[in-house]
């Protein structure tokens, strides 16, 4: 089914785009997310990928001309499509998600609440493989094994592996469905920082609460929220997780355990302060985990959030997904200190350093934490190195991320490394693990096809859900 490419809406203070450069000729085929055109936006030059596998049929827009976003710029399908007839709609395009999907099962309710397996062991604090002090360090942490697999069941493994993989899978989704220019608003997502999300969210019990940031699709999946709740809040539909009234940056569900996020950076970090101070305060043995950026620890409301929770003894911890850029900043221009778990000594708690791409290592540290909380021992720090595959938003090239830098990381990303891992410890086969990929690609097509065909709010709902 052929489709039309649209000039994708990568500017920040300009609607109007010129393209640089067209890296398919006419006639040649193009894989689905292979880079397709270079485009000029106000500022710098993105590589825009194919939201299609196919030929290409045609280029509507040449080198050097500058169009609307939207405007269609190209149309990819088979040889023998009719070209002129999908331009006048006469053969519509398809859509992304838009071909009828299978029927999905119902999603995975949030585990249940049960006591956690013993801890394998203390994690390790392993050395980093570069100096981090030098301004061009290729920032490299761990890998140096795989995830340990042998003291987990079988289904707790396939549990998380499916979890990673929803979470690949539906950021990939929600690229293309933007750069078709059917998906509005804004993304920020977390390609390879997969290990994060669920290696702590499934140490946690299934009332225990997270926060997040303007990054939280891969929290809100690892903590059950259903996959149709998501993709409909993307949209802006009613049955969205909020209604279709926060969209990407706000995602969250309190009867998930998910406090809605909260974008400001940093901002997160005193409102997970005062879950737990309720939790304590009811004498209730939860957890609140806070998850954040090594960029929200240059700001005031981590310290102070911070300060409150040690000072009270607070059953929280705190989560820093340090993927060692700020936005477009490397992490050694923004700070002095080496690592962010130094800072918790400041405030008198305890941290660890954690590989954030074994999601085993970060499950045992988080397990460890969480254990201690309920006694009474809380807060702490924990600080897990990984890396974003991704730019910091849709329209960020990643071009301040050195190619040496890029290639390490993309060999040591957590789903391939955990995927090794429960074939070599015999826990699955290769098979068994295609499956749950397959299965995941049909959850996600039929929840993309759910929320085109369901209802945007009413304009009087937006009086609704108002507290002030």
């Amino acid at each position: 089914m052929a489709k039309i490419v649209r000039m994708p809406d990568l500017g920040t203070t300009v609607d109007h785009l010129a393209v640089s450069n067209w890296l398919i000729e006419p006639g040649q085929t193009v894989q689905q997310g292979q880079p397709l055109l270079e485009v000029e936006t106000d500022k710098a030059i993105s590589e825009v990928e194919s939201i299609a596998t196919g030929t290409l049929l045609r280029v509507l827009v040449d080198n050097g001309e500058e169009v609307m976003t939207g405007t269609v710029i190209a149309v990819i399908g088979d040889p023998g499509d009719d070209v002129e007839a999908i331009l006048r709609g006469d053969s519509p395009p398809q859509a992304a998600g838009a071909a009828p999907a299978p029927p999905v099962a119902a999603p995975m309710p949030p585990a249940p609440r049960k006591a956690p397996r013993p801890a394998a062991g203390s994690v390790a604090t392993p050395s980093p493989s570069a100096p981090e002090s030098a301004p061009d360090a290729i920032y490299t942490w761990g890998g140096e094994t795989e995830p340990d697999c042998r003291p987990y069941e079988r289904d707790e493994l396939l549990h998380m592996y499916r979890d990673m993989v929803r979470i690949r899978r539906f950021e990939e989704k929600v690229r293309l469905l933007f750069l078709e220019g059917i998906m509005p608003g804004t993304i920020h997502q977390c390609d390879g920082q997969e290990a994060c999300a669920v290696g702590v969210c499934s140490a946690l019990y299934s009332d225990d609460v997270i926060t997040s940031t303007h990054r939280p699709h891969g929290h809100a999946i690892a903590k059950g929220i259903p996959i149709t709740a998501l993709m409909s809040e993307l949209f802006g539909r009613v049955d969205g997780c909020c209604k279709g009234k926060g969209g990407s940056m706000h995602f969250g569900e309190m009867a998930y355990g998910m406090v809605p996020a909260i974008a400001t950076v940093g901002s997160n970090v005193p409102v997970a302060a005062g879950v737990a101070l309720a939790f304590k305060l009811r004498k209730e043995p939860r957890v609140a985990a806070c998850f954040f950026g090594e960029g929200a620890t240059n700001e005031g409301a981590f310290h102070e959030g911070v300060n409150l929770a040690s000072v009270w003894s607070l059953p929280v911890i705190y989560v820093c997904e340090n993927n060692y850029y700020g936005a477009s900043t490397p992490v050694t221009q923004s700070m002095r200190v080496k690592h962010v778990a130094d800072r918790a000594s400041a405030y008198g708690i305890p941290s660890r350093i954690v590989d954030g791409n074994d999601v085993i290592a970060v499950r045992e540290a988080t397990r460890e934490y969480a254990d201690a909380c309920r006694r009474g021992e809380g807060p702490f720090l924990l600080e897990l190195k990984t890396y974003r595959l991704c730019g910091h938003s849709r329209r960020d090239p990643k071009s301040y991320q050195p190619d040496p830098e890029k290639a390490w990381w993309t060999e040591h990303e957590p789903i391939g490394r955990y995927r090794r891992a429960i074939v070599d410890a015999g826990k699955a086969t290769d098979s068994d693990l295609k499956l749950i990929e397959s299965e995941v690609e049909q959850e996600i097509d039929a929840a993309i096809v759910h929320a085109q065909a369901a209802d945007f709010p009413k304009p009087e709902d937006a009086l609704e859900d108002v507290w002030a």
